[in-house]
């Protein structure tokens, strides 16, 4: 709404925006590929479904790299380090947040090129060249997958757990100082509840990485059924918005508006004159 009314947004709400955005998509693709695997799967559908395969693995990896860059920009903002290389890195992230958004998605897209490439043109000629009659190449390339996979989520795994540390490591020395202050009069709950905020989102994302993987893995070895694939990655993402609203306060209020308002429509409509009913 801010931008909407040429008011300047600040950079966490920029990117929470585009955060939302893109897992709104995934979550749309995902109940897209579940409806129509369920309800009208026919061999016709196989290249529909596998164009929703790559567009919610754009989303979702874009998300990922998204919730990388807003726990880098909370580390910088609110961390007191004095260090060149942080100082520097602060000065350059908060005049380039936008290119960073877009710098995300093209990330993203490039992860998407990579598995269309091996899906396409690299697999088929390895199993030219390589499976036998009782197909021995097929755990190898199960492998080159996970580890494809692997690498193009362990950056933002690694930059993310870098961030959160920082932060939490920050706001714990500047918590002790306070305490040996004898003067300091500052209510600590506030460092407190970010200090939770950031373990639990740490842990979030740990979890979330893990899940992953296992998922990922499961279903090249093992042959899990690829909706559940779906189902589970998508999970802790919804897990993840609901806390986010619920712990920002400009999101809660907004959403606690939106439900309101739905409120308010379904009981004026349901408590309307009959008769007004009728002649409209």
């Amino acid at each position: 709404m801010d931008w909407m009314k040429r008011k300047s947004v600040p950079h966490m709400d920029l990117i929470i925006t585009v955060l939302g955005a893109t897992r709104i998509c995934s979550q749309f693709a995902t109940s897209v590929f579940i409806f129509c695997g369920v309800f009208y799967f026919n061999p016709k559908s196989l290249l529909l479904l596998y164009v929703i395969t790559r567009f919610h693995s754009f989303f979702n990896h874009s998300s990922s790299w998204l919730m990388t860059l807003l726990c880098v920009v909370f580390c910088l903002k609110i961390s007191n380090f004095h260090h060149v290389f942080l100082l520097r890195l602060k000065m350059i992230v908060s005049k380039q947040v936008v290119h960073l958004i877009v710098a995300s998605a093209l990330i993203a897209f490039c992860n998407i090129l990579l598995l269309c490439w091996f899906d396409h043109i690299e697999f088929p000629k390895y199993m030219v060249n390589n499976v036998t009659a009782d197909g021995t190449g097929i755990p190898q390339r199960s492998i080159i997958l996970l580890v494809t996979y692997l690498l193009c989520n362990f950056v933002p795994f690694l930059l993310y757990c870098t961030s959160s540390v920082l932060v939490i490591a920050s706001l714990c020395f500047h918590v002790n100082r306070m305490k040996l202050n004898q003067t300091a009069t500052v209510n600590l709950d506030a460092y407190y509840n970010v200090i939770k905020f950031m373990m639990l989102s740490m842990a979030y994302y740990i979890l979330n990485a893990t899940s992953c993987a296992a998922v990922i893995y499961s279903h090249q070895f093992c042959s899990l059924d690829i909706i559940w694939v779906y189902i589970t990655l998508d999970i802790f993402p919804i897990f993840n918005s609901i806390y986010l609203i619920l712990r920002t306060n400009k999101l809660r209020d907004h959403f606690l508006k939106i439900f309101q308002h739905g409120i308010n429509c379904l009981r004026n409509r349901y408590t309307e004159d009959p008769v007004q009913t009728i002649m409209k």
